[in-house]
């Protein structure tokens, strides 16, 4: 398979459009991050395979384990190359960066930002400096429609691009409702929440609380450690870190009023991973006391939470799960209700 490379030399190239020619170079597709972007594995199987006789599609738990062997390596640096993760996976292209920044279109940072602005599915392409594309789809699905179109039309270089209703524009800014509650799938199989308990004295009855998350939501694992950070050296895979495991599923962080700092020290590194900053958490808990909870939806969809409390109990995690979650404002559960203390702007 060949991207249509007239008048191409080795340094970068001004052109704004590429197209594909299916019949000459090679282009290779990838899925990696945990989970996996719905439907790869539907692409892997179909027909655009046998249409497009040099496409290759290669999963892998991270893209830095599909450079581990050399020959691997240098059949990406050789081939045009589009990266498909999840939004909640952008670390998988932060640990590439590191090492191969040549391999991305653009820099994971502006990436964010776009995410940001411009919501997902989010596509980047642009040339390297030897007249490779690079290529990036963040996205939760993929679709037949979406890869037929990156395969046979041509596509705008250098600008943040949308898939919406069949077609593929230039991105503009999200017009989407701001979610006022979340509530669980229970049919949804990929659905993951990690909770957490950190620094000592722990919230007690954590376990009992996760059992009761576990009979609406298909995985809740409960993990423990002395500080949140402690996850960020703890490698699992290549560069990846537990921590990077927890950026890419639901979280809600339990911790005892006592050890706020905790919550400070990972907002100073990763402020996404909170729903709001501890500043106004520490407010929170001046003016209404504990226990005191606070949800979000972070940028890439993932719910985000922080329960300050002594101890937690079977009840209020019936709570969460069978009915919606407010977002986006400080709540309070006391004689078996979750009540809002107010709504913020």
């Amino acid at each position: 398979m060949a991207l249509v490379l007239s008048g191409c030399s080795t340094s970068k190239t001004s052109k704004k459009t590429f197209t594909l020619n299916s019949q000459k170079e090679r282009i290779i597709i990838t899925a990696t991050g945990e989970p996996w972007i719905t439907g790869y594995r539907e692409f892997s199987n179909n027909e655009l395979s046998d249409a497009f006789p040099g496409l290759s599609h290669w999963g892998s738990p991270s893209l830095l384990r599909l450079t581990e062997l050399e020959e691997d390596l240098k059949q990406i640096e050789s081939s045009h190359t589009i990266f498909m993760i999840r939004p909640e996976c952008l670390y998988d292209f932060e640990n590439l960066e590191i090492k191969y920044s040549n391999l991305l279109p653009t820099s994971t940072e502006k990436l964010k930002s776009y995410l940001k602005t411009y919501g997902y599915p989010l596509l980047y392409f642009s040339y390297d400096s030897t007249g490779i594309i690079r290529g990036v789809v963040i996205a939760k699905k993929i679709t037949l429609s979406l890869l037929a179109k990156l395969l046979t039309n041509s596509i705008a270089l250098d600008i943040p691009l949308q898939y919406e209703n069949g077609k593929l524009k230039k991105a503009e800014k999200s017009q989407k409702k701001v979610k006022k509650t979340f509530t669980w799938n229970p049919k949804d199989l990929k659905e993951r929440l990690i909770i957490t308990v950190t620094a000592r004295p722990r919230v007690n009855n954590y376990d009992e609380f996760a059992e009761e998350m576990r009979k609406v939501i298909s995985t809740v694992d409960r993990w423990g450690a002395p500080s949140l950070l402690y996850w960020e050296g703890r490698k699992i895979e290549g560069e990846t870190t537990e921590l990077d495991i927890i950026r890419s599923h639901h979280t809600i962080f339990m911790i005892s009023p006592e050890n706020l700092s905790d919550l400070e020290k990972l907002e100073a590194k990763y402020p996404d991973l909170l729903p709001v900053s501890t500043e106004k958490l520490k407010s929170h808990l001046k003016t209404y006391g504990y226990p005191s909870l606070y949800f979000s939806c972070d940028y890439t969809g993932m719910l985000r939470g922080v329960i300050i409390a002594k101890g937690v109990n079977p009840s209020l995690a019936k709570s969460l799960t069978e009915k919606p979650i407010p977002l986006d404002t400080p709540l309070r559960y006391e004689n078996g209700k979750l009540d809002r203390l107010e709504t913020e702007t």
